[in-house]
């Protein structure tokens, strides 16, 4: 073996393994954050008012839009109900369906090694897409249903099939469409833009033994659209109208405009830090210019009339950045022509995989036309670095992303389990602050699992729980460092605090 050979084998494997690491971490690290972070009120809410009579949720007339997460509830119930947080455990097992489908797309669709290993870690570490995909709610179904939908087309694009076996990719994307917009209804955008680009412009090249274009486009015409719909209608039968005129489930009347730049700019990464929000910039800035590059590209070659010979992007690329492209037209026409609504910020979790992955394949296929291959190098290792610090400076945080109060919210589980850990038999008497009420339904959720506690007020309480904004000084605090990473604080009732209840190394005076 030459020693080209042994080196491109090295570099295969250093690659490799690299890959698989980063695809094994974002596993990883959600199942231990979905084990540690506390059960939120929305995930509670779901779980104690429609898990047990879920299979009337259809026929009811008030509207319940998280049926197929109360369905998968109820069956983690059935199955590992004597886990407290058994709800997210459907959410995870879609999360590995979406790290899975994410890596593959990544994979066939930017060239650059290093690249590769960058943004796939970016998009499996990106923290509003991180939490809400092990969170029990409908947008872990979402995600992993509608990549799982692109990796799956993507695949079509590259593996052709016999026009007999035309029914398996039929009834694959059909299951697909009922759990996205069944488990989030505004996935609408992202899912109609997929499927006609599909039908119209490449489900023809998924079949190898037809001549003609039209019998597999029409056959997928009909049939996608009729199987994906039946089963919705059932689903939500009583709540259509809602649906289709976008209104209680679609959240505010935020325009297109403020809720692009609120998610793409805002949701991506965490923007607290000064210095991230200037890397972040830095990149959107750089793949501005990229745009205005292949725009200016594919202006001369429409004037050439060799605009294809310009780009000869693969078919997996040209069908990623259209539906991304598309997806957004089609979300500024819902909104500023057909002023419907667009839903909560949070229901446009499932666009930001696919604007990353459209800026990995920009930045690759940028790179590759910079011919020199010294400046292809250098390129590259800019991009790398760029989304490096973007992946490093935004890891996971111990509580979750800040959504409505999520991540307030999220102290449930480690304040109960704290207290469990001191006296598992003692009636804990806790008192919240006004920043943290929300945390009622979450406690409830929790007593479901033999957790001893009683709401008080501020005369009669053992602990206080306070946001560290509220948080006083010269006060005895429980464990204070753990739960300063945790954005709260734990207030001891200073006639319990050298009474032998809790232990003296968890007592400190909060500064």
């Amino acid at each position: 073996m030459s020693l080209s050979a042994v080196m491109k084998f090295r570099g295969n494997g250093i690659f490799w393994t690299l890959f698989v690491l980063v695809l094994l971490a974002g596993m990883g690290f959600r199942i231990y954050k979905a084990h540690s972070a506390g059960i939120v009120y929305d995930e509670a809410f779901t779980s104690l008012h429609f898990e047990a009579d879920v299979y009337k949720s259809p026929t009811l007339e008030h509207p319940n839009f998280h049926v197929l997460t109360a369905i998968f509830n109820r069956w983690a119930h059935d199955l590992f109900g004597s886990y407290e947080h058994f709800v997210r455990i459907p959410a995870l097992l879609f999360a590995v369906i979406l790290s899975g489908s994410l890596a593959y797309m990544i994979h066939k669709a930017i060239d650059s090694k290093p690249l590769k290993i960058m943004f796939f870690g970016l998009v499996s570490f990106s923290p509003f897409v991180f939490d809400l995909s092990f969170l029990a709610r409908g947008y872990s179904i979402a995600l992993g249903a509608i990549y799982a939908e692109f990796a799956l087309i993507v695949w079509l694009l590259g593996h052709k099939i016999k026009y007999r076996n035309i029914w398996i990719p039929i009834v694959a994307i059909s299951g697909l469409n009922f759990l996205a917009f069944g488990a989030v209804p505004s996935t609408i955008w992202m899912l109609s833009g997929m499927n006609i680009i599909f039908v119209l412009f490449y489900s023809f090249r998924a079949v190898r033994d037809v001549s003609g274009k039209l019998k597999p486009i029409l056959t997928n015409l009909i049939s996608i659209p009729i199987l994906s719909f039946i089963p919705l209608y059932f689903l939500y039968r009583k709540n259509f109208r809602e649906i289709l005129e976008a209104r209680d489930q679609f959240g505010g009347e935020i325009d297109f405009w403020p809720y692009v730049k609120q998610l793409l700019m805002g949701k991506v990464i965490n923007v607290d830090s000064g210095f991230n929000t200037v890397v972040y910039y830095i990149f959107l800035s750089l793949i501005g210019l990229i745009l205005v590059f292949f725009v200016c590209r594919f202006l001369i070659g429409v004037r050439k009339g060799a605009w294809k010979k310009i780009f000869g992007w693969p078919a997996e690329c040209v069908f990623i950045v259209t539906i991304m492209g598309v997806t957004l037209v089609e979300m500024l026409l819902h909104r500023e022509v057909f002023h419907l609504r667009l839903g909560f910020l949070r229901n446009g979790v499932v666009l930001i995989p696919l604007f990353l992955i459209t800026c990995g394949i920009l930045c690759d296929k940028f790179c590759q036309k910079l011919g020199n291959r010294w400046a292809v190098h250098a390129a590259q290792g800019v991009v790398t670095v760029l989304v490096f610090l973007m992946m490093a400076l935004n890891l996971p945080s111990p509580h979750l992303v800040k959504v409505r109060d999520w991540d307030r919210q999220s102290v449930a589980g480690p304040i109960l389990h704290k207290l469990r850990a001191i006296d598992p038999n003692r009636l804990w008497k806790i008192s919240r602050s006004k920043e943290m009420v929300f945390l009622n339904l979450p406690f409830a959720y929790y007593q479901r699992f033999g957790y001893k506690i009683q709401y008080m007020g501020l005369k009669s309480y053992d602990v206080v729980v306070v946001h560290r904004t509220e948080m006083l000084k010269n006060v005895m605090c429980l464990d204070k460092d753990y739960f300063d990473r945790l954005d709260c604080g734990i207030v001891v009732n200073p006639k319990l605090a050298g009474s032998g209840v809790f232990p003296e190394g968890l007592l400190s005076m909060s500064n």
